[in-house]
């Protein structure tokens, strides 16, 4: 909405426009030294807006975190601002076209299923997820947009059109930076098929990457002219989000309360828990990336391995983030109909579990609520541990196996 009135998303967090005539009235020497005549400008439209209607003021009343500038990238402003378009302050609108995603990305698992000779009714597992359900259409999660653009992208990747997979990555990341861990994958991709053409050298990868790179820069200029400040609601989540986390809670723990980091080196670096929580959680991300790209490399006509790969780090990544809200866990759910790891279908229905919080909330009884994790990952890492035992156990003895003569 604030987008179709020509004003800059990321430039105003919601508290700075309910809070506008506040600071004009009581504190004019601050207000008017913090915001410039053109500025002061777009708060009136924008303070307006919240009280043209009792649907735009409820949405308004309701944002989570008014503090912090959206964080959501250039194409789900993009959407937002489509919905907006075709019927000002209408939920019923955004979920229409959730669903046009939703159906894009249905239609790309099942050619992807096709692609690899697997059953295409295995793409059920993603269309009747009551996760994805819920999240998409109950809750307006807005990961559907970058969900559905990343099946058109591991599609192409699959069938060898590594221009159209680039291109397609760009745009699930414009639509949540998620999948943007994937890249170094893609690219390697481009250059294992280079050299199976014959072209030894690193040319076409280098141009898939600049035009990576290029389409996020194009959907990003209409917002760069605020500078860094586009990125505010971004810093801000990456520094000091914690949301439902598994692993990075009990790391955090260790750290703060075992350890006693913030404690021992006060004043240092180090001394920031949850910031060397996130680094460590980041190196891990980072060292099972290298892995997988040094010794883990597909053959060029294996493409299920090469998506084992990007599924592999995409669940690695919700496991150990320090944010594990339910809408994350969307991303695994298209590689699930390709992959049918009971442990993360069994994860798909206990992250529910989160929603507990709420009704604790509302019933004033959250001393509960800490007990709400171990509810949701305690069955399911106790599963993975098992279900990845068996697999190995398996493989073992397929080793065994001779070959027949």
């Amino acid at each position: 909405k604030v987008f179709s009135h020509g004003i800059n998303p990321f430039k105003f967090a919601p508290e700075e426009i309910s809070g506008y005539k506040f600071l004009k009235t009581q504190k004019p020497i601050y207000f008017n030294s913090r915001y410039g005549e053109y500025d002061q400008k777009e708060l009136v439209i924008l303070y307006n807006m919240k009280w043209e209607n009792s649907t735009a003021l409820q949405f308004m009343e309701r944002i989570n975190h008014p503090d912090v500038p959206t964080i959501y990238p250039p194409l789900a402003q993009y959407v937002f601002l489509l919905s907006q378009q075709i019927n000002q302050d209408s939920l019923l609108t955004l979920r229409i076209l959730f669903l046009v995603f939703d159906l894009m990305g249905m239609v790309f698992i099942v050619l992807i299923l096709k692609s690899l000779n697997m059953n295409p009714n295995f793409s059920l597992v993603y269309f009747w997820s009551p996760l994805v359900i819920k999240e998409t259409f109950n809750s307006t999660h807005l990961d559907i947009i970058g969900i559905s653009f990343l099946c058109v992208s591991v599609y192409f990747l699959v069938r060898k059109h590594m221009t159209g997979s680039f291109f397609f990555l760009a745009l699930s990341f414009l639509g949540k930076f998620y999948p943007g861990i994937l890249l170094p994958f893609y690219l390697q991709r481009s250059w294992l098929l280079a050299r199976e053409n014959g072209n030894r050298n690193a040319i076409l990868p280098a141009l898939h990457l600049i035009l990576f790179c290029s389409v996020v820069v194009i959907f990003y200029l209409p917002f760069i002219d605020i500078g860094e400040r586009a990125f505010e609601g971004l810093k801000t989540y990456s520094i000091n989000w914690q949301s439902n986390d598994s692993l990075f809670a009990l790391l955090l723990y260790f750290l703060k309360d075992i350890l006693e980091m913030e404690i021992a080196l006060k004043g240092q670096i180090l001394g920031n828990s949850m910031l060397f929580a996130k680094s460590i959680m980041a190196l891990v991300v980072l060292g099972i990336v290298l892995y997988l790209l040094v010794k883990k490399i597909p053959e060029t006509d294996s493409p299920d391995e090469w998506v084992r790969n990007l599924f592999t780090v995409m669940a690695l990544m919700f496991m150990v983030s320090p944010v594990q809200n339910p809408w994350y866990l969307c991303w695994t759910v298209p590689f699930l109909c390709l992959f049918h790891s009971r442990s993360l279908i069994l994860l798909t229905g206990l992250v529910g579990l989160y929603y507990l919080d709420f009704y604790f909330d509302y019933q004033e009884i959250t001393k509960y609520s800490a007990w709400i994790p171990w509810l949701e990952y305690f069955p399911f890492y106790v599963y993975l541990i098992w279900e990845l035992t068996m697999t190995k156990k398996t493989w073992k003895i397929i080793k065994q196996i001779p070959d027949p003569d």
